[in-house]
């Protein structure tokens, strides 16, 4: 859940004023919605108010206080339908949410390593086919081995190159897996399992 600065203050008992302080000195992180407004996730506003805010204060008249600071504001629940599973579930939804940002850009980098490698795969394929023409031409002194030597030392640069981005394409596959692996446990964990286990 996601809730406009007007309704975190009243969900915290505290004024706008005192949620845009917290918003500019940083402690509270925001996202703008698709008209540019400031919202602030269920998830942020339990990290930096701890676990007693009510979120049932945005159906009562709350009057604000000035004095709220993060971590240190505590109010009692007034219904039975906030309770602490709810808090749970929305700390499990953040932990899912990161899980997925962490597997995308696991992903993006997974695709870019392979286009380095598709790519170093083709200049050496271009240097493997210049050394073949150089091999095939009739050319003596030693100018024609410097240039052996080099197309030589390149390729083997460039083999180099390849193994290193296969060991690291290799080692982002793993990462990967293992995050999807993560996520598929915590999705597939019924309710009691997500709030008790």
């Amino acid at each position: 859940m996601k809730y406009t600065v007007n309704e975190a203050a009243k969900i915290v008992g505290a004024t706008r004023q005192t949620i845009y302080r917290h918003i500019e000195s940083k402690p509270i992180s925001v996202i703008k919605d698709d008209n540019g407004n400031q919202m602030i996730d269920a998830s942020e506003l339990i990290r930096v108010y701890g676990n007693n805010i009510n979120f049932d204060a945005l159906n009562e008249d709350v009057t604000p206080s000035e004095t709220v600071t993060p971590q240190q504001h505590v109010t009692s629940f007034n219904s039975p339908d906030v309770t602490e599973d709810k808090i749970k579930l929305a700390r499990l939804e953040g932990e899912i949410e990161k899980l997925s940002l962490l597997i995308e850009k696991a992903e993006d980098e997974n695709n870019y390593v392979k286009k380095l490698l598709e790519d170093e795969k083709n200049e050496r394929k271009k240097a493997n086919n210049l050394l073949e023409d150089m091999r095939q031409k009739e050319s003596g002194g030693d100018n024609w081995e410097k240039m052996m030597k080099a197309l030589e030392q390149r390729i083997a640069n460039q083999e180099k190159s390849v193994k290193e981005q296969k060991d690291r394409e290799q080692r982002i596959l793993r990462q990967n897996k293992a995050l999807k692996q993560a996520l598929t446990n915590e999705k597939n964990k019924s309710l009691w399992q997500k709030l008790f286990g």
